[in-house]
């Protein structure tokens, strides 16, 4: 009997400590969770209104244009870089300082772009950035997206 109440008091100090740890991290750190304490949240914000995301899409790759373009992350037959999770995370990056006209970042993050996921295999490569603009409820329902043109490079094969 002893060990059971010695059992119940302990798992009423963990859970006491848990919620004591989640409603700490929830106020010091602006809502976000450290692993394994979690302020579960699930489901307590609401979407943006409108959100927007931003991909690259390849248009022609030695001379073999696409129409419609293929999308860069989804083109792993033809690049070997695409797919690739840190590539997406640039190619948001790289997006977003195009459409914020912040032209050096963006140069600095083409660069990187183009020397890690844009393997000089290819004689010529055409790819454009664009922006994705939607109302996620309303892509949800009905898959509707407003594409724009952000930018158009062009990468001739490096010489070696």
């Amino acid at each position: 009997m002893k060990r059971y109440r010695q059992l119940k008091l302990l798992l009423l100090a963990f859970f006491c400590a848990y919620i004591l740890a989640a409603c700490c991290i929830k106020k010091f750190k602006e809502g976000n969770e450290i692993f394994p304490i979690f302020t579960w949240s699930l489901f307590s914000s609401i979407p943006a209104r409108e959100s927007q995301s931003y991909a690259v899409q390849i248009v022609e790759v030695d001379g073999r244009s696409f129409d419609p373009p293929l999308d860069f992350m989804m083109a792993k037959e033809l690049l070997s870089g695409a797919g690739d999770i840190n590539a997406h995370y640039l190619i948001l990056r790289l997006g977003k300082a195009i459409d914020q006209d912040g032209q050096s970042e963006a140069r600095e993050l083409r660069r990187l772009f183009e020397s890690n996921y844009l393997d000089g295999s290819h004689a010529q490569l055409k790819y454009q950035v664009i922006v994705n603009r939607f109302n996620p409820v309303e892509k949800w329902k009905t898959g509707r997206v407003e594409t724009a043109l952000l930018k158009e490079y062009e990468v001739p094969r490096r010489r070696e």
